[in-house]
């Protein structure tokens, strides 16, 4: 009976550890592959999942951009930025260099920067992420939907209670990279050398 009442409580206990974060919602794209990847990938960092986040939203707004190397894996780097009504705004960075020990940072923002970045994001209008181009080539129509290659960028933001998550090239062009460059410029990242 011992022995049924311990495989009991070592079932229960590995369940409980087994439960994974949700860190992107269902209608995102899975930037890493599947969600046990994406956990894989975000664990290094400590990185909470701000999809299922419980921050009081009249007071936090988050936003995170994940940079992506090319073909999957640990992000190369990850800033956060934390902007709280009482207790000032917080870029939360981390640092995944290759074949360097990865490095955790913050600083703190300047407010005015901090609201500036915050007005650049609810104006933006994220959709459509690659506008379709027809092209003709040889005598036959193609349809772009954008550049793909280079490392990936997901943007995510938690502001007013609400997610949103978008993912794209880093080498595309628009005001998307431009939210991300200022993330960047935040972490005290040189822009271009996460392209």
């Amino acid at each position: 009976m011992a022995k049924i009442v311990f495989f009991l409580c070592l079932l229960s206990t590995a369940h409980v550890c087994a439960a994974e974060p949700n860190f992107f919602s269902p209608d995102c794209p899975s930037p890493m592959g599947s969600q046990a990847d994406i956990v894989l990938a975000m664990t290094p960092a400590n990185e909470p999942s701000l999809f299922s986040s419980q921050t009081d939203p009249v007071i936090t707004n988050s936003y995170r951009l994940t940079v992506l190397p090319a073909y999957g894996g640990v992000p190369l780097l990850i800033v956060r930025l934390v902007v709280n009504r009482s207790s000032g705004t917080t870029a939360f960075v981390f640092d995944s260099r290759p074949f360097r020990q990865a490095v955790h940072s913050a600083t703190l923002v300047d407010a005015a920067m901090a609201r500036e970045f915050e007005k650049a994001y609810r104006t933006t209008d994220f959709s459509p992420v690659f506008p379709p181009a027809s092209i003709v080539k040889d005598g036959r129509q193609w349809v772009s939907v954008g550049i793909r290659d280079g490392k990936g960028w997901v943007l995510e933001a938690l502001v007013d209670g609400k997610y949103f998550c978008v993912e794209q090239s880093a080498r595309a062009s628009g005001p998307f990279r431009d939210l991300g460059r200022s993330l960047l410029r935040f972490a005290g990242r040189d822009t271009d050398a996460y392209r």
